[in-house]
């Protein structure tokens, strides 16, 4: 599921930098335009893959449990 999400962000920004208005994106993929205003956000400031699915929740506890 993760790879199609993927899929859908580069086709949207493809669309976008070859003229479509964020808000027709936006209407033609279902996604909205906050979505798309985040990935342009995250893709202007780079990194190693911006449009790369990100795990969500909270981060396992790097405590080490107690035996009793």
């Amino acid at each position: 599921m993760p790879e199609a999400q993927e899929a859908l962000r580069r086709r949207v920004m493809e669309v976008i930098d070859n003229g479509m208005k964020p808000a027709a994106a936006a209407r033609t993929f279902g996604v909205s335009r906050q979505a798309i205003h985040n990935w342009r956000t995250r893709r202007s400031r780079g990194g190693p893959d911006p449009l790369k699915s990100r795990k969500h929740g909270r981060p396992p506890c790097r405590r080490k449990r107690r035996s009793v």
